[in-house]
């Protein structure tokens, strides 16, 4: 044997190799909120809601995905509609834990959630060099988190790309049949 643990033939110990398995579930908690503000970007809105989020959920930023919309301000409106809808990839064991933090935020701290919001919308417009005193008491209403599990397979097929063949079978065969009834 020789000293990285090969033995003189090349070949490795089969007791001294370990093997590690990835998990077969992503265990996901999602939920969204909404909220009326003005004067502010979608790129704003973006970095202070996941900010926030972030701190109240206790979740590293790069398990914490977030997508902004906003919706179409009425003609007597003052301030744009937001919605904010977030994702955080955590742990099975987490989820419940992670789940009950967001319930939390959106009842017993969710005036402590809303001073948060508000203070990391005015820290966005200035660190972009605007005027943030437009900017007060943001009042967020926030849907019920879930706990979505989902197979780790099927989320690693649709992140490459990978399609289910006969579902492409019957696209190209329904391509082929529409060019041909447009020849016609």
């Amino acid at each position: 044997e020789t000293e990285d643990g090969a033995e003189a033939d090349g070949t490795s110990d089969p007791a001294e190799e370990t093997t590690t398995t990835a998990p077969a579930t992503v265990t996901k908690v999602t939920g969204s909120m909404s909220f009326q503000a003005a004067g502010l970007t979608q790129a704003q809105v973006s970095a202070a809601a996941k900010t926030t989020l972030v701190a109240t959920l206790g979740v590293a930023a790069t398990d914490l995905s977030v997508t902004v919309t906003k919706g179409r301000r009425l003609q007597e409106a003052t301030a744009d509609s937001w919605t904010v809808a977030y994702e955080a990839v955590v742990e099975a064991t987490a989820a419940a834990a992670l789940k009950t933090k967001a319930e939390a935020a959106a009842d017993t701290g969710k005036a402590a959630f809303e001073t948060a919001l508000t203070a990391n919308l005015k820290a966005e417009v200035e660190k972009d060099g605007g005027d943030a005193s437009a900017i007060a008491g943001v009042t967020v209403t926030m849907a019920a988190p879930e706990v979505v599990t989902e197979d780790k397979e099927e989320e690693d097929s649709l992140a490459q790309g990978v399609v289910d063949p006969s579902a492409a079978w019957h696209a190209g065969a329904a391509s082929a049949a529409l060019a041909l009834a447009l020849r016609w």
